[in-house]
């Protein structure tokens, strides 16, 4: 990560965990700092972020970090809470130059973590199943390898495999993925999970729409997947990523939503299925990107599903699952 993307995104989640713009400014002291967040006018948040990794540069930021704390207090009557953040992780002798003097000192990914941890999210997400993808016998999530397959563009004349499935999503495009029941659209959810969460600077959940039923709104889902995988902590602070568009989301059974509603007026069942989708789309409108799945004979029409899960035709991807493996991929399994 260069240090302009990593000052941009240290400011981004001080805007995110204290609700206050961060900028960086020079005090009246005359001194310059990376990140300035007033949280109140007696309360700041004053941070210094470096890629220079030696003990003589971290020395001099905690001293000025020290200069600006002491006066501001002693002229201002401001309480600063002082921080570093580098781009690696601080040795031991940088520990000790910044804790003796109450400043504390962090990793980029560490200080990001404070906010959102992901990689704790990754772990509790993946001790849980991802849809079917289930080992048939003990019905535990499957640890089976992945055989590589492709999966083909509805529209244009292509094939995506996961790894450009994942590059489509971090780059902002919303993917949906259809197929008949046992064709691996879970698996595929899975292993995209896994590519895409471990990327740098990503924040990313992935949601199994049928383990929450019908729901009224977009953060009912999140809170309820949270609770569910016991981290109900992180709940709040996804829903911020996601109001602020930092969040991709993957959600497996659009099919399986749980409304209760039937009708044997092929209208009158277009409308509830759209009904039951309407938090989907707000997941989609507001988040970075989506990735969804569900069986291909939910909707009558790809025009229809499109519509109730609110992708745009025209700046997405629909996919869809091959029916068997090939003689290779037989042979693989």
């Amino acid at each position: 990560m260069s240090w302009a993307k990593l000052e941009s995104e240290v400011r981004a989640v001080v805007n995110l965990r204290y609700g206050k713009a961060a900028e960086a400014i020079r005090l009246d002291n005359g001194v310059n700092h990376d990140c300035v967040c007033k949280i109140s006018e007696r309360n700041w948040i004053i941070i210094e972020i470096t890629k220079n990794d030696t003990v003589d540069k971290i020395r001099g930021d905690v001293n000025r970090l020290v200069m600006t704390r002491t006066q501001m207090f002693l002229q201002n009557h401001v309480m600063c809470e002082c921080i570093i953040v580098l781009g690696f992780e601080p040795t031991p002798s940088m520990r000790d130059a910044a804790e003796k003097n109450g400043i504390q000192i962090l990793s980029a990914p560490g200080f990001i973590s404070i906010f959102f941890d992901q990689s704790r999210y990754n772990g509790a997400r993946n001790e849980v199943k991802f849809g079917s993808a289930v080992d048939i016998i003990s019905g535990n999530p499957d640890t089976r390898p992945y055989i590589p397959v492709s999966y083909d563009d509805k529209t244009r004349s292509k094939s995506y495999d996961i790894k450009e499935i994942s590059r489509k999503l971090t780059s902002g495009q919303n993917i949906v993925l259809t197929g008949s029941f046992g064709s691996g659209k879970s698996r595929c959810y899975k292993e995209i999970f896994s590519a895409v969460s471990n990327k740098e600077n990503t924040y990313c959940v992935s949601i199994d729409l049928r383990e929450i039923g019908a729901l009224a709104s977009d953060h009912q889902i999140i809170r309820a997947h949270f609770e569910q995988i016991g981290l109900d902590d992180l709940g709040e602070s996804a829903i911020r990523l996601l109001n602020t568009g930092r969040l991709i989301i993957l959600l497996d059974g659009f099919d399986e939503m749980g409304g209760a509603q039937w009708s044997d007026d092929p209208q009158r069942l277009k409308e509830i299925r759209r009904r039951t989708l309407a938090p989907v789309r707000k997941l989609v409108e507001k988040s970075k990107s989506t990735f969804i799945s569900g069986r291909d004979h939910y909707f009558n029409t790809d025009e229809e599903l499109l519509d109730a899960l609110g992708v745009d035709a025209e700046n997405s991807i629909h996919l869809e699952c091959h029916e068997e493996f090939s003689q290779e991929q037989i042979d693989q399994f």
